[in-house]
């Protein structure tokens, strides 16, 4: 699966899940290791995905129990992302953030356990699904927040600490409960500790400075991606009407128009006037129009983050 993701970004490919172990089997990021480390990489969406359940079962089990704790970190991920939308104005994808939460809340009260056909089948829906709120986003962000920030600051720290799905679901964890929802923290507890997966840094071999050293250097991993934790104030505009500007843009959702899968669909609009009424007036309008939108996206995005406290 791991080489299949750079392939997808030169053509659509439909690539065959051997095990559940996290939502890269059909996730328009992939991630490679190289001399320096992991880094991400975009690539195109699969045009279909085949998991094959006789190959799931013969998997090792700790791969397939780490799928549990990346597809309930969703929960996390998408509630940072609602916390950014309220205090920054990030605009949020409804559609994104529903498909990522159903896909948590699947695995989370789904009965039985990662050895059963039943459960496989509803983790690796909840694993595609994941990829495919990730898709409609254009980016990682219904599935990624601090906890995916603290799985990589440990992936560098402490390699080997760790699988990913077993690094996500203790970062959603702690996460979670950082933000005070006492309610969720004991969800995402039970289900970790029902499946045999970590919860804390002690589960991962880790002490309490390591893992400290860890969440203190989350952010770095992903600079401007507010996550509602450890320092993110600094990505709070200082000004207020600049807070207020954000908010604004986020509610009128312009920025849509020039995102991949909208954008797609205004080209095919665009294209079938003008096949009906001749010409390609509407494909310049369209044209113009997005470099309108781009023209004034680019310099109000420079703004906000030349104003973020970060740079002070």
């Amino acid at each position: 699966m791991t080489c299949a993701g750079p392939a997808r970004s030169q053509a659509g490919v439909s690539p065959v899940a051997t095990n559940l172990a996290h939502d890269g089997i059909a996730s328009p990021v992939s991630s490679l290791e190289h001399e320096s480390g992991k880094s991400s990489y975009g690539v195109a969406p699969p045009v279909g995905v085949v998991v094959d359940l006789d190959s799931v079962r013969t998997a090792p089990a700790r791969l397939v129990r780490a799928g549990i704790g990346d597809a309930v970190s969703n929960l996390s991920a998408v509630a940072n992302w609602e916390l950014a939308a309220a205090q920054t104005g990030e605009p949020i994808d409804g559609l994104a953030a529903t498909l990522a939460r159903t896909a948590a809340q699947a695995v989370l009260h789904q009965p039985g356990g990662a050895d059963g056909d039943g459960f496989r089948t509803v983790l690796a829906e909840a694993l595609i699904l994941s990829a495919m709120a990730m898709t409609v986003a254009g980016s990682s962000r219904p599935c990624s927040g601090g906890d995916h920030e603290i799985l990589h600051a440990i992936d560098q720290l402490s390699p080997g600490a760790g699988t990913h799905g077993e690094l996500a679901g203790v970062g959603a964890l702690f996460c979670t409960w950082l933000r005070g929802d006492d309610c969720a923290t004991a969800l995402l507890a039970d289900c970790l500790a029902r499946h045999g997966l970590p919860r804390t840094p002690a589960d991962l071999g880790l002490s309490a400075a390591d893992f400290t050293k860890a969440v203190l250097s989350a952010p770095a991993t992903r600079p401007g991606r507010f996550t509602g934790g450890y320092g993110d104030a600094a990505l709070a505009p200082r000004a207020v009407g600049l807070a207020r500007a954000r908010r604004l843009a986020a509610a009128l959702k312009v920025h849509r128009a020039i995102q991949a899968v909208e954008l797609s669909l205004l080209i095919l609009v665009a294209a079938v006037i003008d096949a009906v009424h001749g010409g390609l007036a509407a494909t310049r309008v369209l044209t113009v129009a997005c470099l309108v939108i781009a023209g004034l996206l680019v310099p109000a995005h420079l703004a906000a983050v030349m104003a973020s406290r970060r740079l002070s």
